[in-house]
């Protein structure tokens, strides 16, 4: 077969691939990705080339990202890098090359890579050809790093990032877009993280009203920010509000990936967080080991958010009396938290302070009634 006409397979193949991909034919997206590789056995010999094997890796990492294996997401984006890296810079090539890095540092956060996350956004910012690229292309990487940043702790850094995401995605789609509203759940989402629940409130409130209004048939979007308002409803102790909501998203996020996707263990754990608070610690529990269990599946043993979720069921444990099982998930925790976090981000210390508590603690008869911090 000879170059050109490798070629034209090959552009076929990925269009066929994004066209399933869209219609939501997820496997057969991924077999014309894959076969893009096959058809293209000039490796890589110009930027043509490149774009369209990095176009199908896209692809493939989106299939992978759906369900939640951020590791080979973030392998085969890795991949695309480098094939675009090995160009010089151009006009071309570094549009390309800044939504392949935005995209494999989204991954690598996921992926409890945080490190190598931040160095890929570094890498965006710091491009040739940085300035000169589209608005929404900045956009969607200024907003992608302010994810990291509050992730990490860098909360301030993250607000800086959310804010001229917003700017420009509103200067270029207008206030009432759906990309305005991922970016106005995000900043709710910085704002719960800190506690600061009624700054959070109107941001989630509004990208609700976004997405209703221009995208109803995005349920995915939907459940995202009805979890997001749950979460901060019961910040304020609004628990019934909170409840229902978070118990919808719980029903979307099922109806759409079934019970074990990535998803329902986050709405679970929210839900238990709930039912801690209202006394149904037997849901809690049960609800705590379950989204242990397909966080454990699907992130890995050492992921920071299965930290976290230790930290929670300890908690709870303590609240049962149960010290020794708390002491050991609490040690569990920390671990992990301070592996993949460092000893300085607010989850590792939360963790650390309730370990504290309950080595001070475990014989006083009080302690059930002490607050503990959830990560």
């Amino acid at each position: 077969m000879s170059g050109l006409t490798a070629r034209i397979r090959a552009r076929r193949l990925s269009r066929l691939a994004l066209q399933s991909w869209k219609h939501g034919d997820v496997e057969a997206a991924n077999r014309f990705a894959q076969r893009v590789d096959a058809v293209m056995t000039r490796r890589n010999v110009d930027l043509k080339d490149a774009v369209i094997q990095v176009d199908a890796l896209l692809t493939r990492a989106n299939v992978a990202s759906r369900v939640a294996d951020h590791a080979t997401a973030a392998q085969l984006l890795g991949s695309a890098v480098a094939m675009l890296e090995s160009h010089p810079a151009s006009a071309t090539r570094d549009l390309w090359l800044a939504e392949t890095l935005t995209r494999n540092g989204d991954s690598l956060r996921l992926a409890g890579q945080h490190a190598d996350a931040r160095q890929a956004f570094d890498k965006v910012f710091g491009l040739d050809n940085w300035d000169e690229l589209e608005p929404l292309r900045k956009a969607a990487a200024l907003n992608a790093a302010g994810i990291l940043c509050k992730d990490t702790g860098r909360y301030q850094d993250a607000c800086s990032y959310y804010a001229l995401a917003l700017r420009r995605t509103t200067d270029a789609l207008g206030a009432d877009d759906t990309e305005v509203a991922a970016i106005l759940h995000n900043l709710a989402g910085l704002a719960h993280v800190q506690g600061n629940y009624d700054e959070a409130e109107p941001h989630i409130r509004r990208a609700l009203e976004i997405r209703h209004r221009n995208a109803p048939s995005n349920i995915a979007g939907i459940a995202a920010d009805l979890s997001v308002l749950g979460a901060v409803l019961a910040g304020q102790g609004r628990l019934v509000d909170a409840e229902t909501c978070i118990s919808e998203a719980l029903r979307v996020w099922t109806d759409l990936y079934g019970p074990n996707h990535y998803e329902i263990a986050v709405q679970l754990n929210n839900l238990a967080g709930i039912q801690l608070q209202t006394g149904r610690q037997g849901e809690a529990e049960s609800n705590y080991k379950r989204a242990l269990s397909i966080k454990r599946r699907v992130l890995g043993q050492d992921h920071p958010e299965v930290g976290s979720l230790l930290n929670n069921l300890a908690s709870l444990e303590a609240d049962l009396n149960r010290y020794s099982s708390a002491a050991k998930h609490y040690d569990q925790a920390l671990a992990i938290l301070e592996q993949a976090l460092g000893i300085e981000h607010p989850n590792t210390q939360a963790c650390a302070t309730n370990r504290n508590r309950l080595r001070r603690n475990d014989t006083d008869p009080e302690w059930p009634g002490k607050a503990r911090e959830s990560c």
